[in-house]
């Protein structure tokens, strides 16, 4: 059965794309791949034909990142970035 109602498509041949696709990938590797389409999703919403379904999509995938994801790690890649009153700033294009 498919994860998504709608894209039954990804089920065909009895086993569910994401499944193959979890089990390949380390855990790590996984959630970034769940948290990748959901920024994907989410940032393509506003420019493509179907904006409610780009949200349900990046919704499903923060969903599985959520229950299916490996657990949380205690340092973060967002530890080494700068401050944000430090960091680089787009130019005015006023």
């Amino acid at each position: 059965m498919a994860l998504d109602g709608k894209s039954t498509h990804y089920d065909a041949g009895g086993i569910e794309t994401l499944n193959i696709i979890r089990a390949k990938l380390t855990p790590e590797q996984y959630n970034g791949y769940l948290l990748g389409n959901a920024i994907k999703y989410t940032c393509r919403l506003n420019f493509k034909g179907s904006p409610g379904r780009d949200a349900e999509k990046a919704a499903n995938y923060l969903r599985w990142l959520a229950e299916y994801g490996a657990p949380e790690v205690s340092h973060s890649a967002a530890d080494d970035l700068p401050p944000l009153n430090d960091a680089p700033r787009w130019p005015d294009t006023e």
